[in-house]
């Protein structure tokens, strides 16, 4: 089972790979933002029961930046669900999100909205299912896993919340 940080780092290599080489693609205009599939965790990988992550509407938009950088702008709805109740929470996840790729591997994530960031036993914050709300900047290692999460305005417990 992937992870969905890592499916999407995946996603992200893939799509940066094809852009670089294509001619000119820098300069060429907002294409619709790659979505992840549904995503599954047993208990205790981010919340201490089974959930699912399942995408739903999706109007963001990738803007690769000539330095490499993306970002992604729109609005883009997600829906957990404790799969133990099956209590679901739509959730609002709204740029924008600035990726920055690191010679290392190690990739910066800076967002100004809101984000919906799965939380594993071996990043800095431990498991959680968390939406960030407000400037957040969260560094992750080559490996995937985040080394940093800056204090932000606002923070929601998804995994308290479908309890």
């Amino acid at each position: 089972m992937l992870r969905s940080r890592h499916a999407m780092l995946a996603c992200a290599a893939t799509v940066f790979g094809l852009l670089c080489l294509a001619p000119g693609a820098s300069a060429t205009p907002p294409v619709p933002a790659p979505l992840n599939g549904t995503m599954s965790y047993p208990a205790g990988e981010v919340c201490p029961f089974p959930v699912r992550i399942d995408p739903g509407v999706n109007r963001d938009l990738l803007h690769i930046l000539r330095n490499g950088q993306w970002i992604v702008t729109g609005h883009f709805i997600q829906t957990a669900t404790n799969l133990a109740t099956g209590k679901s929470l739509a959730i609002n996840s709204a740029g924008p999100l600035r990726v920055v790729f690191h010679d290392d591997g190690s990739l910066t994530f800076i967002n100004h909205g809101s984000i919906l960031w799965s939380n594993f036993p071996e990043d800095v914050d431990g498991p959680g299912l968390v939406v960030y709300t407000g400037h957040v900047v969260i560094e992750l290692s080559p490996d995937g896993f985040a080394t940093s999460v800056s204090r932000i305005p606002h923070q929601r417990d998804i995994c308290a919340a479908l309890a």
